[in-house]
């Protein structure tokens, strides 16, 4: 797991924010102060704590509150608000969580750190003397928290009910302990904000999953049935049902190595 310290320049950085010549704090600077929290202080941003990250630094002043462009606001929530929108929505830099909290998107995690990399720096490990043999220790073990998707465990089992455990490429229908075993794939991919509905569904066996979701296979939006792989000469048919034409399209133009 990688740390992240602030550095000299970086505190100073918070601590005396760059104003215009009336004195207001740009939105830029909030942006990178919320970046610099999420890296550097906590994993997600959470209003509540962020507010009190805000106000423990001490960055606004009653001129600040004065400026606002209404009272309604608590002195942070104006300048902190806009940051977000934009880094939510025009930089696409932040994601949302289901409870409502906001991260920063693994794609977009080399953006966030060029933006504030001036400000903060890698803890560097010491590098150890003596490696022990791998047989006499076990790994070390670290508790960390991870953001994912949730999906709807209930209809993908569903789904893969339906279609009989059986690969709607090869047609092998695998059995482990007497129990059929298939995998679902989302043909546009929920990362990419792809829906968790049966439409968006291919039932797979696990060699075809991974040569969906790499781009080396993909199905032809011309007939939505024709299955392109590249490195093969044979024709292969998808088995039905097929997916809906516009999630085919998204694999074939935006995955599929062509």
């Amino acid at each position: 797991m990688i740390n992240y310290q602030i550095t000299s320049k970086g505190k100073n950085y918070i601590n005396n924010p760059l104003r215009t010549q009336d004195d207001q704090i740009r939105t830029n600077y909030f942006e990178n102060l919320i970046l610099i929290y999420m890296i550097v202080e906590d994993e997600r941003y959470t209003p509540p704590k962020f507010k009190k990250y805000v106000q423990s630094i001490g960055i606004l002043n009653d001129k600040d509150w004065k400026l606002m462009p209404t009272k309604n606001y608590s002195k942070w929530k104006h300048h902190i608000d806009s940051a977000k929108q934009k880094l939510f929505e025009k930089q696409k830099i932040l994601a949302k969580n289901p409870d409502g909290t906001f991260y920063i998107s693994d794609e977009k995690f080399n953006d966030a750190y060029t933006k504030i990399s001036d400000y903060i720096e890698i803890i560097k490990q010491p590098k150890p003397e003596f490696f022990p043999e791998k047989e006499e220790y076990p790994p070390d073990k670290v508790t960390a928290t991870i953001t994912r998707v949730i999906r709807d465990t209930a209809l993908s089992n569903k789904v893969k009910e339906e279609r009989n455990h059986q690969c709607q490429i090869c047609g092998i229908r695998l059995s482990i302990k007497g129990k059929g075993y298939a995998e679902i794939h989302h043909v546009k991919p929920l990362g990419h904000d792809g829906p968790d509905i049966k439409a968006n569904m291919l039932v797979l066996c696990p060699n075809h999953h991974v040569l969906f979701d790499y781009g080396e296979i993909a199905i032809s939006p011309k007939d939505c049935k024709t299955l392109v792989y590249k490195e093969h000469n044979k024709i292969f048919t998808l088995i039905p049902p097929a997916p809906k034409k516009k999630y085919i399209e998204y694999h074939y133009n935006k995955i599929y190595r062509k």
